[in-house]
């Protein structure tokens, strides 16, 4: 990956940011998704994807074959999109919890990918802040109290901790998760729109999810 290229400011963009990604457009369009979890991102999405009736051969997701951090995310997507460049949206799902080094690979892959030009393929990220549950707890509820670490627990276990008084049975394996949500759905994208104006105008970005973008991008295939 290039190092020449701008260093993120590292400041919040907010609903612009959101907005520049635009509407999805109908068709049969081919997706990539490439997932820095092994299990809770691309089962939840593999799930959707089934449920709403899109083919595996219009939609392909990945996640426990690269690597754990948002850099290698993307550059695992990149390598995908080198061997089959027929897809039309990349999107690159990463959590920004964790070490300071971590956060410096969000920040550098969210900048990467921001400024990115691919012929014919638009490449996003779908981030969530501190963690992909978060969108699980808005389908439960709206809030946008900051999660922070707490003696032993990072800010994601404070994220799983809030979640589990919602589903105490919660488990990150769980493939059924998505239809346990699934009658919850319209609620939580009202509620990720609801914490995404709030961190805009917080300037801050601990809580957020964009979860709500690509569930849109795959019902636009249908």
């Amino acid at each position: 990956m290039s190092s020449g290229r701008r260093k993120q400011t590292g400041r919040f963009k907010g609903a612009a940011s959101l907005a520049r990604k635009g509407p999805f457009k109908k068709g049969k369009e081919r997706i990539l998704i490439v997932c820095e979890g092994a299990e809770t991102e691309p089962n939840y999405f593999e799930a959707l994807r089934v449920d709403l009736g899109v083919r595996s051969a219009d939609v392909r997701i990945c996640g426990k074959e690269c690597g754990s951090d948002p850099m290698s995310v993307l550059e695992y997507a990149l390598e995908l999109f080198e061997e089959d460049s027929t897809f039309d949206n990349i999107f690159c799902v990463f959590d920004k919890e964790g070490t300071q080094e971590r956060e410096r690979k969000y920040k550098q892959a969210c900048s990467i990918i921001d400024e990115k030009k691919i012929n014919n393929c638009k490449i996003s990220y779908i981030r969530s802040v501190p963690s992909f549950e978060y969108w699980y707890i808005l389908h439960y509820k709206y809030t946008c109290a900051p999660f922070v670490a707490q003696g032993k627990k990072s800010c994601a276990d404070m994220v799983v901790s809030a979640l589990k008084k919602e589903m105490p049975k919660y488990n990150k394996s769980d493939k059924n998760i998505f239809q346990l949500l699934k009658p919850r759905l319209s609620t939580a994208k009202a509620n990720a729109l609801k914490a995404i104006a709030a961190a805009t105008a917080n300037q801050t970005d601990n809580p957020l999810t964009e979860a709500h973008l690509l569930v849109a991008a795959l019902e636009a295939l249908i």
